[in-house]
């Protein structure tokens, strides 16, 4: 299985976890709903890498990226570490992860 394909599938594991924990502690509906969506959307992509298929790639990097701005954006407006900080900067190493080793080929 292809790096990218493993990294794009652990991310979506942590969005969707994010999500249900976001429904859990805040009842936070939105928080499910985008968890979810997101993290399928992520293993589409994901999959899409596995098996070499050239969309997946863009798709994993466009989610990654809306994904860090959307909770980067967060971040500053609350200044708590829980959820944006930590969703932003692993949003961030997910994107570099999926760039390097879609491009050390």
């Amino acid at each position: 299985m292809h790096t990218a394909s493993i990294l794009v599938y652990a991310y979506a594991a942590l969005v969707i976890i994010g999500g249900i924990f976001g429904f859990l502690k805040a009842k936070s509906l939105p928080s499910l709903i985008m968890g979810g969506v997101g993290g399928l959307a992520l293993i589409a992509a994901g999959a899409a890498l596995g098996h070499g298929l050239t969309w997946g790639l863009p798709l994993a990097v466009v989610l990654s990226t809306f994904l860090f701005v959307f909770f980067s954006v967060r971040y500053f407006r609350t200044r708590a570490l829980m959820p944006g900080g930590l969703m932003a900067v692993l949003s961030l190493l997910a994107l570099g992860g999926i760039l390097l080793t879609t491009h050390a080929k």
